[in-house]
């Protein structure tokens, strides 16, 4: 367990997707410091759920890029690398209330671990959607726009303020985007980024902002659910 908040520690894990579909991934990691020629270097291997192992050595403080160190990435071009880092894993370890190092195990089947690897990104991605919305309701640069909504802390729930409902929000979101030069554009940006106009960051590490389809877009009548709220001992 690291630091006060008692978040365990992880390596990293990539993720790889062909077709937006997990195909493998990194269950270990781990690394040496050797020499080469009388310079120091690192020697870093990487295990996959596949059976695969990669081990490259390579300058300190530089990582080589996830497609460089996946055997079958010649076969698959169109594959696509998301690193989870292991910080993010212990923090939502705490969050979803399940021990995560079984997938830093190596897997008795890698067909169970894919499912269990997608099962988990979901959790992960709908967390992320539903604290997005919470911090933005309740205050902020984006609070503007949800004025007819509010979070009730004591339910942990989204609640209309009248029966305006999400009307209020969207307009308040096509009214801003009319006195932009692209209206649709500036619109797109909030399916990309949490901060409209913002350009959404290149890192292939996992990030989130609020989707299109909102976790807000509810049935009117109903409250709206928000995430579990945080530990007492939150990072």
């Amino acid at each position: 367990m690291l630091g006060p908040a008692g978040v365990r520690g992880y390596h990293d894990v990539t993720v790889i997707k062909v077709n937006g579909k997990i195909v493998d991934y990194t269950w270990g990691y781990s690394e040496r410091t050797v020499t080469v020629d009388g310079e120091a270097k690192v020697e870093s291997t990487w295990s996959y759920i596949s059976g695969d192992t990669r081990t490259v050595v390579h300058d300190p403080g530089v990582t080589p890029a996830a497609s460089a160190v996946w055997p079958q990435a010649g076969a698959n071009p169109s594959a696509t690398f998301e690193v989870i880092s292991g910080r993010e894993l212990g923090v939502w370890e705490r969050v979803i209330g399940e021990s995560l190092e079984p997938f830093l195990i190596k897997p008795d089947s890698a067909a169970g671990a894919k499912a269990a690897m997608t099962e988990l990104l979901t959790k992960i991605d709908t967390g992320l959607d539903l604290y997005a919305v919470r911090l933005a309701v309740q205050g902020g640069p984006l609070a503007q726009y949800f004025s007819t909504i509010h979070y009730d802390a004591a339910g942990n729930i989204f609640q209309a303020n009248g029966s305006d409902q999400l009307g209020g929000v969207y307009a308040a979101l096509l009214g801003d985007a009319a006195h932009h030069g692209d209206p649709v554009a500036w619109l797109q940006t909030w399916c990309q980024h949490p901060t409209p106009g913002a350009r959404p960051p290149t890192s292939h590490r996992r990030r989130r902002s609020i989707r299109c389809a909102s976790p807000l877009t509810v049935p009117p009548s109903r409250s709206m659910a928000a995430p579990p709220r945080l530990p007492q001992a939150w990072p």
